[in-house]
Order: structure tokens, then C-alpha cells, then sequence
């Protein structure tokens, strides 16, 4: 997809204006593409769901009360993805050697860093318990629950998801 910015011949002169225009405009081409992909009437019926990203610590912990927000928007939302960010230290070959999550850690001066933590059992089961309350909340809510597990490397080698070699 063609990314809005400066060197974007599409993109204001100003960058620094309201991004509302790009976001209108990006809706209407994601629209016109849905329309002659798949044709109008089944995207006239088609409904983006609220998502709920769990890419931190903070925000796994906070995942009640984000549904919650959803449930009260009155948008005719049905659905709510939660959409769970795990972290992978890989090798030259792409194998994943271990996994982490993003947690929050204070350092002495106060200030807090986001940084590649190993999941070990206590950390799985912290998870599993906020998705969990998560999945209550949207359940009581008369929501459907989608998920998507999203997996980036972390580490000395980056590299883009889809070359990993792992066997979920």
C-alpha cells in the first residue's frame, strides 16, 4: 500500500495539519478497493470490528475496561478483536529461540523503558488471566471475540514475521 507522507504527491503541504483528511481518504480507498475486489453489495454490508491491542503489559491489564468502551459506543459494534502482541528472539535462520512479551521496567531514575521479556510461567498465566477477563467482558457485553496473535522479533535479528520458521 502506497504510504501518505511528504513524498506522498497526495500528502498536504503541511504535515503538521489534522491527519482527519488522509484518514478519510484512506477509508475511501480501502472502500473503492473492497468495491472492486469484491464487489459493492457484499462491502456495503461489511462492518470494521473495534479492536483491542494487547501489545503491552499495561494494556492486557487494562483489557476489561477497554471492551467496555466498545460495548458503550453506540457504532452498532458486534464484534471486538483482541489483537495479542508476542515477541520472539530468532536466529540467522529465522527459528524462533525464544519468546517474550513487551513489560515495562523502571529504571533507577524513574524513568520506564519497554523491554523484551521472557515468558516463563508466571508471565503466561498473567496473560491468560487478563485475556480471560477480557473475553468475560465481551462475552457480557453480547460481543463475538476474534483474535489475532501477532509475532515480531525482538532481539539483535529483525526480521519481518512472515519468514519466521516456527510451528505455532
Amino acid at each position: 500500500m502506497y504510504a501518505l507522507g511528504k513524498t506522498s504527491p497526495i500528502a498536504s503541504a503541511d504535515d503538521n495539519h489534522s491527519s482527519l483528511p488522509k484518514k478519510l481518504l484512506m477509508r475511501f480507498l480501502m472502500f473503492t478497493l473492497c468495491v472492486l475486489l469484491i464487489g459493492k453489495s457484499i462491502c456495503a454490508q461489511t462492518l470494521l470490528s473495534p479492536m483491542v491491542p494487547l501489545f503491552h503489559r499495561w494494556q492486557m491489564e487494562r483489557a476489561p475496561e477497554m471492551v467496555k468502551t466498545v460495548a458503550q459506543r453506540e457504532n452498532g459494534a458486534q464484534q471486538v478483536q483482541f489483537t495479542v502482541l508476542m515477541l520472539a528472539e530468532i536466529n540467522e535462520q529465522f527459528q524462533v529461540q525464544r519468546w517474550g512479551a513487551t513489560w515495562e521496567h523502571t529504571k533507577e531514575d524513574g524513568e520506564v523503558e519497554f523491554v523484551f521479556t521472557p515468558v516463563n510461567e508466571t508471565i503466561q498465566r498473567q496473560i491468560q488471566q487478563w485475556l480471560a477477563s477480557g473475553f468475560r467482558e465481551a462475552v457480557a457485553a453480547n460481543l463475538e471475540i476474534s483474535v489475532l496473535c501477532q509475532v515480531d522479533s525482538s532481539g539483535a535479528i529483525q526480521e519481518w514475521r512472515n519468514s519466521f520458521d516456527y510451528d505455532p
